[in-house]
């Protein structure tokens, strides 16, 4: 994701490396903070789960022109996340009980 945020508005090879990263910042943030949290929830660390919605909150701000369907669609993506990251069972995982059924 972050090769096609870089490369995609380049338009030609006359564009400087520097300006590829104009207006990139979100979207970088974003991808880093799904990885991010996606290692964490790997590992069982708190912080993962809070990484990957605030990489939902993040990808859909760099859109420029910002859509009801977009909103909607990260909203609801938002939420079921946020329902399945923060559950009891999960909430037992992340916080290692280990005689979770």
């Amino acid at each position: 994701m972050v090769f096609v945020g870089l490369y995609a508005d380049s338009g030609s090879s006359a564009v400087s490396w520097f300006h590829r990263f104009r207006g990139a910042g979100l979207f970088i943030g974003g991808t880093v903070a799904a990885l991010a949290g996606g290692v964490g929830v790997l590992k069982g660390l708190r912080c993962g789960r809070w990484s990957i919605l605030a990489s939902l909150v993040l990808l859909p701000l760099d859109i420029s022109v910002i859509r009801a369907a977009v909103i909607i669609s990260y909203g609801l993506l938002l939420v079921m996340c946020g329902y399945f990251l923060f559950r009891p069972k999960a909430n037992a995982y992340f916080n290692g009980d280990q005689g979770m059924t």
